[in-house]
């Protein structure tokens, strides 16, 4: 059984507020405070000495989360934010692929998840709720013989909608079509399995439920 007790020693905010907004982001935990403290100290007090401890210590943490996606160690990096992945991926998008291609996504994403393809003035076209649902039919009639991907979160901010990506994501293999997702507002509190979920691409802010502060956004890509 849990310990509750002493979970609730490990966030001393606990102490003097009930707090509901991790879906913004979420306290420190002690253990992470002191983690990132020690990391600065080691700079103040080394400079970069220890940067192969550093880097060992890197890939030991992008394979501890490539074990939750269920993928391989190099297919996991960090960066900036989702705005900064998604960018990069419309960059890639816009110079590598020659042919007319759309990408579809949703009325109600989150806009770092489409701002950086419409940068690119690549085609987004966005499906319409269902009474504040999407139901993985209407994604897929908005698709076409061009449609690259389809970008969607795993769960959507503003409504909690929880999207089924398994689903979804086996449908759209089996179409040809890139799936790309969101799950800043559901990793790592609803598992994630990249590969039975046919996801070639998943973001994720780690500041909301992944307790680590400002430390930037996880980025996963398949090697392919």
């Amino acid at each position: 059984m849990v310990d509750w007790d002493k979970v609730r020693k490990d966030f001393p905010i606990s102490e003097n507020s009930v707090y509901f907004q991790s879906a913004a982001m979420s306290p420190l935990p002690t253990p992470v405070f002191e983690a990132i403290i020690e990391q600065y100290r080691k700079l103040c007090l080394s400079g970069d000495v220890n940067w192969k401890d550093d880097m060992a210590r890197f890939e030991k943490l992008c394979g501890s989360l490539a074990e939750l996606l269920n993928t391989e160690p190099q297919n996991v990096t960090f960066v900036q934010n989702t705005s900064l992945a998604m960018s990069l991926l419309g960059l890639s998008f816009k110079n590598e692929i020659k042919k007319p291609f759309n990408i579809v996504s949703i009325k109600d994403e989150f806009p770092a998840s489409t701002i950086g393809f419409e940068y690119q003035n690549i085609e987004m076209r966005y499906v319409e709720p269902v009474e504040a649902r999407y139901p993985i039919e209407s994604i897929l009639e908005m698709t076409d013989d061009e449609t690259l991907a389809v970008v969607t979160s795993q769960v959507q901010y503003a409504t909690g909608f929880r999207q089924d990506i398994s689903a979804l994501g086996q449908e759209l293999k089996r179409r040809g079509i890139m799936f790309i997702v969101n799950s800043t507002q559901a990793f790592p509190y609803f598992p994630v399995d990249v590969k039975a979920s046919s996801i070639d691409v998943l973001t994720a802010s780690l500041h909301k439920w992944g307790l680590t502060g400002h430390i930037g956004a996880m980025f996963f890509t398949t090697s392919e």
